[in-house]
């Protein structure tokens, strides 16, 4: 019996490495804003900017930790651009349903 383990492969992509992948694009999303508009200028703006955006980037992690959770580890990069379209689909329908 062989107790080599070098040739096994990690499965699975847990949730907390996916959610980084999505908080990526949050964190640009603020860069954007905060390049664009400027700081805000209260800390409750900030607040309001920070908190719209933590449902896309949950719902986004969901989405792509579904599709990934059964295959072999991704890349962190492979998962951000997976999780790409998925927060700003998110995102452009929560801004869509405040209108």
């Amino acid at each position: 019996m062989s107790t080599d383990h070098t040739t096994d492969t990690i499965r699975g992509n847990g949730f907390g490495r996916v959610f980084l992948a999505a908080l990526v694009w949050a964190g640009v999303v603020l860069l954007v804003l905060i390049v664009t508009a400027g700081a805000p200028g209260s800390a409750e703006g900030a607040g309001a900017a920070v908190g719209a955006l933590v449902i896309p980037s949950l719902l986004a992690a969901l989405a792509v930790w579904l599709i990934t959770r059964n295959r072999a580890r991704w890349g962190f990069v492979k998962l951000a651009l997976l999780a790409l379209p998925f927060f700003f689909l998110v995102r452009l329908l929560t801004v869509a349903g405040s209108l």
